[in-house]
């Protein structure tokens, strides 16, 4: 995804979020750890819960390092719900696209 495509998804999802009148706080900080920023992010807003989404990780990735998602489940005070994408909406690195075949 270029840096485009995530500006469009990202102004996308504020519009949806506003549409059904869900607070939404985006924050970008590219100089802190991904899940030390969440879960600071969560206690500063007292936030009730977090919400997460998940990838497939190749599995040397998975042996030698531990997932960031893994990182905020462990280490989160709040309720954490990790979402998984649709088959539909699986992405593969080489720009093709996961056809789910198991749907009517």
């Amino acid at each position: 995804m270029t840096a485009w495509q995530r500006k469009e998804r990202i102004t996308e999802l504020i519009t949806t979020a506003q549409a059904a009148a869900v607070d939404i706080d985006i924050r970008h900080d590219p100089h802190t750890d991904f899940p030390e920023l969440i879960l600071n992010i969560a206690i500063q807003a007292s936030a009730s819960g977090i919400v997460i989404g998940l990838r497939k990780r190749p599995r040397l990735s998975k042996f030698l390092h531990r997932s960031n998602a893994q990182q905020i489940l462990i280490e989160a005070d709040q309720p954490v719900l990790a979402i998984k994408p649709a088959v539909d909406d699986l992405e593969l690195p080489s720009g093709r696209r996961c056809i789910n075949r198991t749907r009517a």
